[in-house]
């Protein structure tokens, strides 16, 4: 899935609605992060060609 394709989904709800990930049949704390092993140094948000869902918990408390 896109970004965008996300986004155009995510307008047709409650804009003040909360956003949960939810993973063992649990809601988790997630972080947003962007860029790959692939893409090298200089990654930024605007050029990046990966955006992750990260769930916490699972990732042993690494920093993105």
């Amino acid at each position: 899935m896109k970004v965008r394709e996300l986004i155009k989904q995510l307008e047709t709800y409650n804009q003040e609605a909360e956003v949960d990930v939810i993973a063992h049949n649990q809601r988790c704390d997630f972080t947003i992060a962007y860029g790959s092993f692939g893409e090298g140094e200089g990654v930024t948000k605007n050029n990046t060609t990966s955006v992750s869902v990260y769930v916490d918990s699972l990732n042993n408390n690494e920093t993105f």
